[in-house]
């Protein structure tokens, strides 16, 4: 499949499973479900694309999270309180923070990428197949 099929698949899919979690598992821990959405979004791209699952898993991890802050930013009370604050350096640390989560989310992401690819083309190779 081509990168850019498999980069809006993961977007969407992340995407949907993130929203799933914001809506409905309010009392989980929304960090353990990012961190369990990053992995799905790895795995079904390490075994959707064809060139470079790691590329395209961290840019769709870091598209559907953008897109989850951005919500998040804009409909949470919390978080509107923490923007409209006065003090620069608060935002900061929350833009940091935001960035920082992100990153971890898409090295998990893309470590899941990596071990889904390499197992699909080990398991084809034992099976006398070649890509």
């Amino acid at each position: 499949m081509k990168a850019e099929k498999a980069l809006v698949i993961g977007t969407i899919l992340g995407l949907a499973l993130t929203l799933f979690s914001i809506v409905v598992l309010v009392d989980f821990d929304w960090m353990f479900w990012g961190a369990i959405s990053a992995i799905i979004v790895g795995i079904f791209i390490g075994r959707l694309t064809d060139a470079n699952p790691v590329r395209c898993t961290i840019i769709s991890i870091f598209a559907y999270n953008l897109l989850v802050w951005v919500i998040i930013a804009l409909f949470d009370s919390d978080a509107k309180i923490v923007l409209e604050f006065g003090n620069k350096a608060v935002v900061g640390v929350f833009i940091g923070f935001i960035l920082s989560l992100i990153g971890i989310y898409s090295v998990i992401g893309s470590f899941s990428a990596f071990l889904a690819r390499k197992t699909s083309r080990c398991r084809s190779d034992h099976e006398g197949y070649t890509k």
